[in-house]
């Protein structure tokens, strides 16, 4: 049986939101799954983007290129031109220099740049380059829902029920907020429809949720443990 199949089994890193209980401690430290998991992220290796790929192997093929039209400049300027060695030397190292693509690199980052510039004003954020030519062959992209995992907040914004959607305003756990239809406020004690809804909504959930004192930040206070 697998250790997820076992049903009185509770894993490291659990919270208990209510009651009592004890348990008998089977693993510790690296042994637990939350620590192999926290393990095999420390794992994870960077995989280079399709342009890093071609920039490995492009610098390479054009010094083949270049050394090649090298050694043939020299081979034929010492059998048809007869100059001396020391300047068929000098020529042919400057045509291998010439082929070296100096301002490849700098208008390649200059060109990913302006792409962060222009995804900057779409409320995009990049935080490598490299990820912006990466988003042209993504396929999948995983996310998180707004707040729910970053700040541990996930915030009522919309009801519906067959005759109206209704809109909610606040933010976080700070108990403040209207519900509104077409910009009017609405009252479950004088809508019957939202009052069972949100009725419902409380009775599925047994948190209790008080304002802080002033100096107290309300979100950091009542954080579910």
């Amino acid at each position: 049986m697998q250790a997820a199949e076992i049903p009185n089994l509770v894993f490291a890193g659990t919270s208990v939101a209510q009651g009592n209980g004890r348990a008998v401690v089977i693993h510790t430290g690296m042994i637990t799954k939350f620590d192999k998991i926290a393990r095999l992220t420390q794992n994870v290796e960077e995989n280079v983007s399709p342009l890093q790929r071609e920039f490995n192997h492009l610098p390479r093929q054009i010094t083949i290129f270049a050394l090649c039209i090298g050694v043939v400049f020299f081979i034929l300027d010492v059998l048809f031109v007869h100059n001396p060695l020391a300047e068929t030397f000098i020529f042919s190292l400057g045509m291998v220099v010439a082929f070296i693509l100096e301002g490849l690199l700098p208008t390649v980052t200059r060109a990913l740049a302006m792409a962060v510039q222009r995804m900057s004003k779409r409320n995009a954020l990049a935080k490598k380059l490299s990820s912006v030519e990466s988003l042209g062959s993504t396929s999948v992209i995983c996310t998180d829902k707004t707040d729910t995992l970053t700040r541990n907040e996930m915030t009522v914004e919309y009801l519906w029920t067959l005759n109206h959607e209704y809109q909610v305003s606040g933010t976080g756990y700070a108990p403040k907020g209207e519900i509104t239809v077409d910009g009017a406020v609405h009252h479950a004690a004088d809508d019957a429809v939202l009052r069972e809804l949100v009725t419902g909504g409380a009775l599925c959930s047994n948190a209790h949720l008080h304002e802080s004192e002033p100096d107290h930040d309300v979100r950091d206070d009542h954080m579910p443990s």
